[in-house]
């Protein structure tokens, strides 16, 4: 990728899901992305973090439910520091009890944080309602049990998980396939883990809690059923969501924040993941304009399902997804990104669904309109 920034990004599926029903406690595939930074074989904790500011690289991790992703960037001159720094944390890692022991600490205040996040409340009483598989479950866990994580724990999570089965992915202007074998071995046959597991969506239900201190309530609408799940990664569905709430033009900002002032922002996107996927609206506002607001979201929801987009609508929502799709292939972080969602999820590449894009027509965005809504519909209101 021409950029003089170069990514390295390695990718294990061992997110959340992966311990779900198993003997390891609640939260383990999180904890252990946190306890790969705490040392290596050839490296402390400090050494590894001054080590990658000497050489100009940042790094950092995440855990989602369907995969954990260690990354940096760095200068393209210095990538081979990179690619060995990256292979210390992922693949030669060590956990030393006093760390253990201080992360958890740490861990329980990241638990108490994302628990004082209205939003983050929203989403998890949704979840919680709709599944009965993994995603049922938060990917940080409970204070108690990353209380009963062991060093065993992590070995033993490591080796099921963690052992010759990742994407290593490169987004730099040369080819260092020498130093992929050099610091990284010759990588095995990735394994993805795609494929639902114990599939479910609730019947529908109305779900609402209360939080002290806060103005305004919370509020998700969310659709879910396979069929939504099966049309992850089709442009045609990319084109239907701009129009209906995925664009600062869309229908529903248009309606709900332009015209009746009701909300300071509205949005709807999908959450996919393998275990199965919702499509769903969030918003915030006074709790005496939530039903205004509700009302507002049904009365597009019937029109987005009775009516072809015009053809202006149409041609606006591909020009702009087209420009989002151009600027992540800008990046060495989108393109990598990319190639790591065709592995795991099996989608199709930016410049397919880019051609499917550019040839959606607006009897497909109806189509795919009435496909969402006639799914399950739940509501949570924070």
């Amino acid at each position: 990728h021409p950029s003089k920034i170069a990514t390295i990004q390695a990718t294990f599926c061992a997110g959340s899901r992966v311990e779900y029903k198993t003997k390891y406690p609640h939260g383990i595939a999180h904890f252990s992305e946190h306890m790969r930074f705490k040392g290596s074989e050839k490296y402390t904790a400090k050494e590894l973090a001054r080590q990658i500011a000497y050489w100009g690289g940042e790094w950092n991790a995440f855990t989602s439910e369907d995969m954990v992703s260690y990354y940096l960037t760095i200068p393209e001159e210095n990538i081979e520091k990179g690619f060995q720094l990256l292979s210390e944390v992922v693949l030669r890692p060590i956990f030393p009890e006093d760390e253990i022991e201080k992360e958890k600490i740490v861990v329980a205040q990241e638990i108490k944080m994302y628990e004082d996040s209205i939003q983050q409340s929203v989403h998890r009483h949704l979840f919680s309602g709709v599944f009965n598989n993994s995603l049922a479950r938060n990917i940080i866990g409970t204070e108690d049990s990353i209380k009963n994580i062991t060093e065993q724990d992590l070995i033993n999570f490591n080796k099921e998980f963690y052992f010759n089965n990742y994407i290593l992915a490169v987004g730099s202007k040369n080819n260092y396939a020498n130093f992929v074998e050099k610091y990284f071995e010759t990588p095995g046959q990735f394994i993805s883990k795609a494929g639902l597991i114990d599939s479910f969506y609730s019947d529908n239900f109305i779900d609402r809690f209360h939080k002290e201190g806060f103005k305004q309530h919370s509020t998700v609408v969310a659709f879910g059923s396979d069929e939504i799940h099966n049309l992850q990664q089709i442009g045609s569905y990319e084109v239907f969501n701009y129009i209906f709430g995925g664009g600062a033009d869309s229908r529903l900002f248009e309606k709900i924040r332009e015209d009746l002032g009701l909300v300071y922002g509205i949005h709807s996107n999908t959450n996919h993941k393998l275990d199965g996927s919702l499509f769903y609206v969030g918003f915030q506002t006074e709790p005496n304009n939530v039903d205004l607001v509700l009302k507002a979201i049904d009365e597009e929801i019937n029109k987005m399902s009775q009516e072809t987009p015009t053809t202006e609508e149409l041609e606006r929502a591909k020009n702009n997804l087209k420009s989002q799709y151009y600027h992540s292939l800008d990046s060495s972080v989108g393109v990598i990104s990319e190639i790591i969602d065709e592995q795991i999820y099996g989608g199709k590449n930016d410049l397919e669904t880019l051609e499917e894009i550019n040839n959606t027509t607006s009897e497909q965005v109806l189509e795919i309109a009435k496909k969402v809504f006639s799914s399950n519909k739940y509501t949570v209101i924070g």
